[in-house]
C-alpha cells in the first residue's frame, strides 16, 4: 500500500500553521487577539494530532503487510527446500508418486506421496486400499484422489483362475 500523500501534506502544512500562529502570538498585545489565536493553535494541534494518527495508522497496516507477505516468503523458501527432498517416480506403469529420495529414516523412502497435492504444496500420504483383479487401489485423504497400481495384479488373477 502506497502511504497517502495528502495525510503528509496535511501534517506537514498543520505544522507549518502551528508555526505562523506561534509566531503571530509574540507579534499580539491584546489579550483578546492572544485568545483568538491560542484558540487558533489548539485547533492546529487538533488537526496535527488527526494527521500524525492516520500516518501511524497508515504505517502500521504497511507493518502488518510486510510482515505477512515476509511469511509467505519463508513459507515458499521453506517448501522449495522441502521439494528438493523428493523426485517423481513411478509407482507403476503410468502411476506416478514423490518419494523421498533421502530420508532421516529408512522406512520414509518408500512412502508414496499424492501428485496432485505435491503441487498444491502439500505432502499428502497415499493410503495402500485394497488388492483387486485390477491390483492394488491407493487413495488420497487429502484430495480424494484414486490410482491403481496395475502392475501386481497378477497373484490375485492366478487365484481366480482354478
Amino acid at each position: 500500500m502506497i502511504p497517502d500523500i495528502s495525510a503528509v501534506t496535511g501534517l506537514i502544512s498543520a505544522v507549518k500553521t502551528m508555526k505562523d500562529l506561534s509566531s503571530s502570538l509574540e507579534q499580539m498585545k491584546t489579550d483578546d487577539a492572544v485568545r483568538n489565536k491560542a484558540a487558533e493553535l489548539n485547533f492546529a494541534i487538533i488537526d496535527l494530532q488527526n494527521f500524525a494518527m492516520a500516518v501511524q495508522a497508515q504505517n502500521q497496516e504497511l507493518l502488518s503487510t510486510n510482515s505477512a507477505l515476509a511469511k509467505q516468503v519463508e513459507e515458499m523458501a521453506r517448501w522449495d527446500e522441502e521439494i528438493g527432498r523428493y523426485e517423481l517416480t513411478t509407482l507403476a506403469d503410468g502411476v506416478y508418486v514423490y518419494k523421498c529420495r533421502a530420508a532421516d529414516r529408512p522406512d520414509e523412502l518408500e512412502i508414496p506421496l499424492c501428485v496432485n497435492c505435491f503441487g498444491n504444496r502439500k505432502r499428502s500420504v497415499l493410503q495402500r486400499g485394497v488388492k483387486t483383479i485390477h491390483g492394488t487401489a491407493y487413495d488420497c485423504p487429502n484430495c480424494k484422489t484414486e490410482i491403481t497400481d496395475h502392475s501386481d495384479r497378477s497373484a490375485l488373477q492366478s487365484s481366480f483362475r482354478m
